[in-house]
């Protein structure tokens, strides 16, 4: 999305003063998950950032403080000028109750409001909430971002928005010298050198971490000492995960890191060798894009924006969810083809530059100037 001359609806700002126009509404950037990683994103390559959290660490109690303290914040900030902008980020349930609620207050007062969708599962969540409920809030949003064409299109045909923007999710470019050391081996696993595979996300049955685990399981004959994974994430389901690796005998091929962030993220990412998450639903997944930029193939499912940065056989594989057996086959593909990982590395290493820094910066200020 590009903002021609006639369209620019801040011709005399330039884009550091264009975006210290704009408020970020979301999670603290403390929290975890997709989201706030791609608010601390913003935060670390804007030319400008301001942010105002709509949930806290401190439980219910201290979110709904966070929300009261918001509501009366914002016709406070109309009054005093230099904001115009409210660029709200969301998901489903909890997510978009409270972002609805922004939305609809903050239409009112008078500011443009961008609605940015996160949510993998905003098909489903949306007939339960009521579709038209939801398209009567949507419709008073200047914009809607979307984080993959697949999306832009559930947007544009299920609500009739008539501006509905894909923003890419960010991901940071590697120092050189990172990308050296990411990148995947050029010679075939052994038993020295297994084949290391990274899943990042939480530990529930949606992102399809049981189905991975269940299918070394079921090959660990073959695999044991030639495959390991690496798990960096938490959920509500981590003691039943630590069960099934207890049960399955299989404890040494599987690391349990728990959530990890900043150094020993990029540790993980150093070490391994492809990114990998079967999930069975998403938007446009953080983990990936990560992988991506540090030149590793992708090993997923196909859902959400996901079959628009992976072509099966290019740079990775991409298979239905459930189907362990392509999960397996993809495994078997990178330990048994020599010089694969490195091709599709390569691949993916280029298709991430739309994801870069440069890039989302000038996607928002497009998206902005023509509001």
């Amino acid at each position: 999305m590009k903002a021609d001359k006639e369209t620019d609806r801040y011709p005399t700002l330039t884009d550091s003063q264009l975006f210290g126009r704009v408020v970020y509404i979301g999670p603290t950037l403390r929290a975890d998950g997709g989201i706030a990683t791609v608010l601390r994103s913003y935060r670390d390559i804007l030319p400008a950032f301001r942010h105002i959290a709509t949930n806290s660490r401190f439980g219910p109690l201290g979110s709904a403080v966070k929300m009261a303290a918001l509501m009366v914040r914002l016709p406070l900030m109309k009054l005093a000028g230099g904001t115009d902008i409210l660029h709200i980020h969301g998901a489903t349930g909890k997510s978009w109750m409270r972002k609805s609620l922004i939305i609809r207050w903050g239409a009112f007062l008078g500011f443009k409001t961008v609605y940015h969708s996160h949510g993998g599962s905003m098909a489903e969540y949306s007939q339960r909430y009521g579709r038209e409920k939801m398209g009567r809030t949507l419709r008073r949003c200047a914009a809607i971002a979307t984080l993959s064409h697949y999306w832009r299109h559930f947007f544009s045909e299920t609500f009739g928005h008539p501006n509905v923007a894909v923003i890419n999710n960010v991901v940071e470019r590697p120092a050189d010298e990172e990308l050296h050391t990411a990148a995947p081996r050029r010679t075939l696993p052994s038993e020295n050198t297994p084949l290391r595979l990274l899943f990042l996300g939480a530990i529930n049955e949606k992102k399809g971490i049981f189905d991975l685990v269940e299918t070394i399981a079921a090959h660990a004959g073959d695999w044991r000492g030639r495959v390991i994974l690496e798990v960096g994430g938490d959920g509500p389901m981590m003691t039943q995960l630590r069960e099934m690796l207890k049960q399955r005998g299989i404890d040494e091929m599987i690391r349990l890191h728990g959530w990890i962030s900043g150094s020993d993220k990029e540790n993980l990412f150093k070490q391994c060798d492809a990114i990998v998450l079967p999930s069975y639903i998403e938007g446009m997944p953080i983990s990936i894009l990560e992988g991506m930029a540090r030149a590793m193939p992708v090993i997923a499912s196909n859902v959400g924006g996901i079959p628009e940065i992976v072509t099966d056989g290019v740079n990775g594989f991409i298979f239905a969810p459930g189907d362990t057996h392509a999960l397996a086959s993809a495994i078997n593909a990178y330990l048994s083809t020599d010089g694969l990982l490195a091709r599709h590395g390569a691949e993916s290493l280029r298709r991430a530059e739309p994801f870069l820094p440069e890039a989302v910066i000038a996607s928002l200020a497009s998206l902005y100037r023509s509001l």
